[in-house]
């Protein structure tokens, strides 16, 4: 959770976006779905539930295919619950 809430204090200063030139977001590939809907909860409970947080597994995400990291993989703790998935071409 600290390293969550220094990304979104870091998200709201907006030297992101000056620096890169590019919106802020978190995407995070963890071992297990079970982990991604885990971190998806816990960052909801601690009052951060935004689309800013993106979290995927190695199930849905094969080095071996890394075109998939462009399709819709990713969750987030707004709305992981309705089952909406997220890809970077969205």
């Amino acid at each position: 959770m600290r390293k969550m809430r220094a990304f979104q204090e870091y998200a709201q200063q907006k030297k992101h976006e000056a620096r890169r030139g590019i919106g802020s977001f978190l995407v995070s590939v963890v071992p297990t779905r079970e982990r991604a809907v885990n971190l998806c909860r816990k960052v909801g409970e601690g009052g951060l539930a935004f689309k800013r947080f993106w979290f995927t597994d190695f199930s849905r995400y094969s080095l071996d295919r890394p075109a998939q990291i462009l399709e819709k993989i990713f969750i987030t703790p707004r709305d992981y619950r309705q089952g909406v998935l997220y890809s970077f071409l969205d």
